[in-house]
Formats: C-alpha cells, sequence, structure tokens
C-alpha cells in the first residue's frame, strides 16, 4: 500500500513542479512530509536530504558565488573579457561565454548568468555589441559550463542524492568532465561559426529591447572594486578548485570550507547570504532527496523498474537504451524544468541499470546533462528564462538552438559511454 502512495506522490510532486501552482520548493517539502504520513519511509530518511553532502556542497558553492557577486570578482572577469575583445563583439561573445562556462563549472550557473546579464546591457548600453546577439551565447557558455562538474547546476546533486538512494554511492566531482567538455567546446565553436550568424539573420535588424536590467548594469559600472578583496576572492576559489581536482577533502567539506573562508574575510556578509543565495534550488535538493528515500523504502522503485523492464527486451543494447533515456529527457526538459525532469526520468532508468547490471553513473550523467542541455524554448530551465530579458520571441529558441540541440544529444549519447563504460 505504501508503495501504491509514494508513486502517487511522485506523480502529483512532478505536476505540481511542472505547473508550479506552488513554489516549487514548498513542492519538494510537501513530498517528502507526504512520504513520512503515508508510511512510505521514516522521518529520518524523509528529511535525510537536508542533512546530505550534497545539499552542504551546493549551499557551499552558493555562497561562494554570492561573494563573488559582492566583491565585483565576476564583473572584473567580464570587464576584462570586454578589454580582451578589443570592442569587438564576436570576441567578446567568445571570452564572456568562455569565462561563464568555467566560472558556472564550480559555482551554480543561475548566479553566474545574474552576473553576466548587467555586463551585458553595459556593453549594450556602450554600442559595442547587440543585446541579443550576446544574451543567449554568453548565457548558454553558463549553461553548458554548468554541466562539467557535479556543483554546476541543480540537477548533478539530485541525481547524486537519487542515486545514493537506490544504488548507495554517487558520482564523483569531475565525472561530468569527459562529456561535458565535448558539447562546451561544441557550443563555444556553434556560437562562433554557426550561431552568429544564424542569430543575426534570425532577429536581423529587429529593434532592439532595453533589459530589465539597466539601472543595475548603470550602478555596476560606478561600483569601484576593493583589489585585495578581489585577489582574496580568486585565492580561495582557486583553492576550491585544487581541492576538488586532489580531493584533499571531500567535496562537500571543500564547498563549504570556501563558503566560510567567504564570510570569515568579509568578501560576503550574512545579510548578503540571506538575500541572494538561491535557496529554491537548495530547498528542492533537500526535500527531492527524501521523496527518493520514500521511493526506495516503499518498493516503489521495484515496481517502477518492473514497469520499464515490460518495454526493455533482454539482449537489448545499452547503448539503444541509453540513447532513448537521453532523447526523452531532452523532450520532457524543454517543457518543464530540468529538475523536475531528473526526479521523473532517473529513477526509471537506475531500474534498468538494477535489472541488467549497467553502470548507473553513466545513465544519471547522461540524463543530468540531457535536461540541463534543453535550451529550444524560453521554459527549459532558469538560465534560458534569463535570457528574455533580450526581447527574444518563442520561436526565436527552436530556430536558434534547435541545431544546437541535436548536436548536444548526439555528443552526450556518443561520449558518455566512452568516459564512464556501460
Amino acid at each position: 500500500m505504501s508503495a501504491v502512495a509514494s508513486i502517487i506522490i511522485l506523480i502529483v510532486c512532478v505536476i505540481l513542479f511542472i505547473t508550479e501552482w506552488i513554489p516549487s520548493g514548498f513542492t519538494a517539502i510537501l513530498g517528502c512530509t507526504l512520504m513520512y504520513i503515508f508510511g512510505a519511509c521514516d522521518f529520518g530518511s524523509a528529511f535525510s536530504g537536508f542533512s546530505s553532502s550534497a545539499f552542504f556542497l551546493v549551499a557551499g558553492s552558493m555562497i561562494v558565488g554570492v561573494a563573488m557577486a559582492e566583491t565585483g570578482t565576476a564583473r572584473l572577469i567580464a570587464k576584462y573579457c570586454m578589454k580582451l575583445s578589443r570592442g569587438k563583439e564576436k570576441l567578446f561573445i567568445l571570452f564572456a561565454a568562455l569565462a561563464s562556462g568555467v566560472l558556472s563549472a564550480f559555482i551554480a550557473n543561475t548566479a553566474v548568468v545574474a552576473c553576466f546579464l548587467p555586463i551585458i546591457e553595459s556593453v549594450a548600453l556602450s554600442g559595442k555589441g547587440t543585446r541579443k546577439n550576446m544574451t543567449m551565447s554568453i548565457t548558454f557558455g553558463a549553461m553548458y559550463g554548468g554541466s562539467l562538474t557535479l556543483v554546476g547546476s541543480t540537477p548533478q546533486p539530485i541525481a547524486n542524492g537519487i542515486l545514493q538512494e537506490t544504488v548507495g554511492y554517487g558520482a564523483k566531482m569531475f565525472d561530468y568532465l569527459g562529456p561535458g567538455l565535448c558539447v562546451f567546446v561544441a557550443f563555444i565553436l556553434y556560437s562562433q561559426f554557426i550561431g552568429y550568424r544564424l542569430g543575426e539573420k534570425i532577429w536581423g535588424n529587429r529593434p532592439e529591447k532595453s533589459s530589465m536590467v539597466t539601472d543595475e548594469a548603470a550602478q555596476l559600472n560606478e561600483m569601484p572594486v576593493n583589489k585585495h578583496k578581489v585577489a582574496l576572492m580568486f585565492l580561495i576559489f582557486v583553492g576550491m578548485i585544487v581541492s576538488y581536482s586532489l580531493q584533499l577533502v571531500p567535496s562537500e567539506m571543500t564547498a563549504v570550507i570556501a563558503g566560510l573562508l567567504c564570510i570569515i574575510f568579509r568578501l560576503c556578509n550574512e545579510k548578503q547570504v540571506y538575500r541572494d543565495m538561491a535557496w529554491t534550488p537548495l530547498i528542492m535538493l533537500g526535500g527531492t532527496i527524501g521523496i527518493a528515500a520514500g521511493l526506495n523504502d516503499s518498493g516503489a522503485g521495484e515496481i517502477m523498474a518492473n514497469f520499464v523492464l515490460r518495454f526493455i527486451r533482454d539482449g537489448s543494447s545499452p547503448w539503444f537504451v541509453f540513447a532513448l533515456f537521453i532523447v526523452c529527457t531532452t523532450v520532457i526538459s524543454n517543457f518543464c524544468s530540468n529538475a523536475a525532469t531528473t526526479i521523473l526520468v532517473l529513477p526509471l532508468a537506475l531500474s534498468a541499470c538494477t535489472e541488467y547490471g549497467w553502470n548507473p553513473i553513466t545513465f544519471a550523467v547522461g540524463i543530468v546533462m540531457a535536461a540541463s542541455m534543453a535550451c529550444a524554448t524560453p521554459i527549459a530551465h532558469t538560465p534560458v528564462t534569463m535570457t528574455l530579458v533580450a526581447g527574444y520571441k518563442f520561436s526565436d529558441y527552436i530556430k536558434y538552438n534547435g541545431i544546437m540541440c541535436l548536436i548536444a544529444n548526439a555528443l552526450v549519447i556518443a561520449t558518455t559511454p566512452l568516459f564512464l563504460p556501460f
């Protein structure tokens, strides 16, 4: 009975995630609360996500993101990109997309996009570029860069929580790097050699629309930068990357220590963290891990597994099944948040992995990347939606990103099993 109840709870939560009838963070808490009330799991399991390593990994990286914005470090990087481009729009797009991608690998991509939008507005106001040419390319640089590591965007830690609840272990910090880097490089090349000209044909001489961040852009240009704080911020950021790479301490401890150092050295304060942190994804992460625990403890996972396995014949190629999950994930994620898509699709894929002995990390990495890289509609996920400030039409996303979505899917399907064998 509890298994059926937990499946119904999952369906209700996915519907609420899609419709946003109530805020997604509260939907996640509602989900783990109902799992406990209907006996799918005990209280400790239902709310285990809020004490999980994934929760603290994301929280720490978010604080670092706040500090980079408050110290002006992100703005300084963007201005350096402007200097390198020597006033040439196409070069600025290249350097800014690379910078936003690298930053997004280690702090939440939504925070990076929020930092870059005022800079884009500033460049547009100076007459050195157009909003429509810059916004989509630079923002999507952050989006694709967010798929390089375990902390770049919300679906990765959510998937890790589901993995730990289902199979007992999760992906490592750089398991996403191989296939993610292939897609990121492909996007940079696409934006320079195909996307730039394609964009000019799509929106052409359409009148420029001043974005909602004009005032903020003007304020940012006038704000002084404390060089000592910026230098210290760079030191903490580089130290965090080194620790992630060498695994000096667990990744979640690296993120927490980096976040604490930002506060201890006054690179950001308590009020700024409370005000600027993206609390909704963090709360959603904690709640969805509880939902996964309910599905696992109640036996609902086994029921879902049997349902999925009816459509997979013995002897089916793991590559073929993997490709089906990637394509389905991309289609769903273009109309549903990438986090909700991950919650919906990943447990089904893990069921097949358990039955046939396939590597669950391979499927998790592929599904998360497919969910995070969907960008053929402006409602796909937060970084894509944020680009609407430039005045794009709904059809612009399909025309500009349709080709890149196909390329990204093909690369995820082809390269993920090469780096993470089945």
